[in-house]
């Protein structure tokens, strides 16, 4: 039986500048971890919310082993033919490495 381990992704992860977010990405991976989490938010109480699907293209592209969760993803606020669009080329960008959680919240 496989265990998976993975991390939610800290404010830190996904907003520091882009160097500093490789190496986090690179001490999240050698320490075993085998994903990272990222939440899909269109607005939080205080008025932020970040894209999980744009989250999870930049977060694979720190590390070519690193897999990214989105959940849970909502698909109903948006046209599901650019979704499709925006997963079939993550896809190529990153093979295997997302897994997407759809729903309404």
């Amino acid at each position: 039986m496989e265990v998976l381990v993975g991390t939610v992704a800290s404010p830190e992860l996904l907003t520091a500048p882009f160097s500093e977010r490789a190496t986090m990405v690179a001490r999240i991976v050698d320490a075993g971890i085998d994903h990272v989490f990222v939440a899909d938010h269109v607005s939080f109480h205080v008025g932020l919310g970040m894209d999980g699907l744009i989250n999870a293209a930049t977060l694979t592209s720190l590390h070519p082993e690193l897999t990214v969760c989105v959940g849970v993803y909502l698909l109903a606020l948006r046209h599901p033919v650019t979704v499709a669009r925006q997963l079939a080329t993550l896809e190529e960008s990153a093979p295997g490495r997302l897994m997407l959680g759809v729903g309404v919240g």
